[in-house]
């Protein structure tokens, strides 16, 4: 492992990372913050959540949760791990539920993948009320289960029965092509979670990537929740409305959408005030084998007007490095803060993917208008290595973020943070 981002290439305090330590754990992927509402004590307040991917074909994948990691400091060897759920195929989000969608504790698994023996992808959500006995239901399922792969969902009032749906992407691929893309609504049953959700398609040839939402006011009386989805395999980034008067999402014929721009694989998708003006942006990543990039686009006034988002490349020129193989970079971006300062623009991390490394960008000042950032590369692990996912927390109440990083070919989990 190669520290690059040293106090003599970052400059300040605030701008560099110190390497805690890692934990060993097979083949870690995707990574997202458990927030444990119910809990005072900041060192116990937050969790994070883990997938997996095995590389051999027809085997099964699993979540895990590295439980309330802030009360063990640099003592890392020391957190617990649980199992959240054993029986996946290539999670690609494991996110915790919100607690009003069901009045109890829960994580949502999206899964599915290209790989022999694990396309088979459903929607799982998983009650912990108890992180030690964990209780999980196929929500997506019918009898027999087609090919698909799920990535991400958005959770919504899709209609008038006072239960939170979920709004999902899903693809299947046929020897390397499209066969179906869709945009579904799955909707909460009255019976309660351990029920198949009736899924229902809301538009096809859509998306199969993930999603972001963001609400928008136009004009005096009309507001928007707009979705926001991007396409690998698809090729699209695409943003979805309802014209319901409720803002409802049950019917088809409701549901509108334009397209921002085709031709590239949008990867990852996050709806964010990236430049500190008070207006949300949209932050992309961009992969490709060779010149993959992270990119802004500034959102009009009106967002439904396709044509008048103004892209801002923030970096660009990332290869993958698997040896002559076909890979893509870059992978996971979210925006963050390292501190408690969050009165700024927020940096930005970025999972290299097939790169083997990760990345913060950092803006290089404060102006609304000034789009550049400095790069500094984090991890290295060197060819050949795959940089699945980042997550981002304080875990342990101090004030500095520490930053989660999954090592995917090196079974690794490694942890960085900001405090000097």
């Amino acid at each position: 492992m190669t520290l690059l981002c040293a106090l003599a290439l970052c400059g300040t305090a605030s701008a560099q990372t110190r390497f805690v330590g890692y934990i060993e754990q097979p083949y870690p992927t995707y990574m997202n913050v458990f927030n444990h509402t119910d809990e005072t004590n900041p060192f116990r307040r937050l969790s994070i959540l883990v997938g997996s991917q095995r590389p051999q074909a027809s085997t099964y994948d699993s979540t895990y949760a590295l439980l309330q990691p802030g009360q063990y400091g640099g003592n890392v060897s020391t957190i617990p791990i649980k199992v959240v759920y054993n029986f996946l195929y290539a999670p690609k989000e494991v996110q915790q539920v919100p607690r009003s969608v069901f009045g109890f504790d829960a994580v949502i698994h999206f899964d599915g993948t290209t790989q022999l023996g694990k396309r088979h992808g459903a929607v799982y959500v998983t009650d912990i009320g108890d992180f030690n006995f964990p209780a999980t239901y196929d929500i997506s399922s019918p009898v027999v289960s087609d090919e698909w792969i799920y990535h991400t969902g958005l959770w919504k009032f899709a209609n008038t029965d006072d239960r939170i749906d979920l709004l999902s992407c899903r693809v299947q691929i046929n020897e390397g092509l499209v066969r179906y893309a869709e945009l579904v609504w799955l909707e909460h049953p009255l019976q309660g979670i351990n029920r198949n959700w009736n899924v229902r398609v809301l538009k096809d040839s859509s998306c199969d990537g993930n999603m972001a939402t963001a609400r928008f006011d136009i004009g005096l009386i009309q507001s928007y929740d707009a979705i926001f989805t991007t396409g690998r395999y698809t090729n699209r980034l695409t943003v979805y409305w309802s014209i319901s008067a409720r803002d409802l999402w049950d019917d088809p014929d409701n549901v509108l959408g334009g397209v921002i721009e085709g031709g590239r694989e949008y990867h990852d998708v996050v709806a964010a005030d990236i430049n500190n003006d008070g207006k949300v942006d949209l932050l992309l990543s961009i992969g490709a084998n060779e010149g993959g990039s992270v990119e802004v686009y500034e959102i009009p006034e009106d967002f439904r007007e396709v044509d008048l988002y103004q892209n801002h490349v923030l970096a660009s020129g990332f290869n993958s490095r698997n040896n002559g193989l076909e890979g893509r970079t870059p992978g996971i971006v979210r925006p963050f803060y390292p501190d408690s300062n969050h009165a700024r623009k927020p940096w930005i991390y970025v999972a290299g993917a097939d790169d083997g490394r990760a990345y913060i960008l950092r803006p290089v000042t404060e102006s609304p208008t000034d789009w550049s950032y400095t790069q500094l590369t984090i991890v290295d692990q060197g060819s050949e290595q795959h940089v699945a996912g980042i997550a981002a927390a304080d875990v342990d109440g101090d004030g500095w973020t520490e930053l989660f990083v999954s090592v995917t070919t090196r079974d690794r989990l490694e942890i960085y943070t900001f405090r000097p």
